[in-house]
């Protein structure tokens, strides 16, 4: 196995171990929450991360996301109506 699909595995079964599906951030979620975070950071947000090396505000996002540094929340309506609000460092990204 590659290291690669060890880490996805490790992922999944922290899921399971969890018995919380709700917790999965989707690659729709990832996009809006990185663009979002650039366009803060293009009108003069502070980096949260050394930027050292880093050009532009989307690098400079994808490095807080992956390092888990970027303090927004996910808002979710489930099937009854009610509203979620799930803190990003609480959700797992498994790809």
């Amino acid at each position: 196995m590659y290291i690669f699909e060890i880490e996805i595995l490790h992922k999944l079964l922290y899921i399971l171990a969890s018995q919380s599906m709700n917790n999965i951030l989707t690659r729709f979620e990832k996009v809006r929450i990185l663009g979002q975070r650039a366009t803060q950071i293009s009108q003069g947000a502070i980096p949260l991360v050394d930027i050292t090396g880093l050009t532009d505000a989307l690098s400079i996002a994808e490095k807080e996301f992956a390092e888990g540094k970027i303090p927004m929340k996910v808002k979710r309506v489930m099937p009854s109506g009610q509203v979620v609000e799930i803190s990003l460092s609480d959700m797992v990204y498994i790809f």
